[in-house]
């Protein structure tokens, strides 16, 4: 499966509302390095916030105001995207 292709199914699970460790992206997509989609979709301005969890893990989610928050960045800076 090609990088793309994960960053684009990973991005479908967070836009589900889906809170998410690394790990169980990497169940839900089949792929071995969520971490590396994660990195990808901040690259690419999505707002991906995250959390650590008492035992070190972190989990990963959108905010509910996601969509708002590109809107904005957009018309802050259209070349961006």
């Amino acid at each position: 499966m090609s990088e793309k292709n994960t960053t684009a199914r990973a991005f479908d699970i967070f836009k589900s509302g889906q809170k998410v460790t690394a790990w169980g992206l990497n169940c839900a997509i089949g792929f071995n390095d969520g971490r590396k989609a994660i990195s990808t979709l901040r690259a690419q301005d999505i707002p991906i916030m995250d959390s650590r969890l008492p035992d070190r893990r972190k989990v990963y989610w959108l905010p509910i105001e996601w969509e708002r928050i590109m809107e904005e960045k957009k018309r802050i800076n259209p070349t961006l995207f």
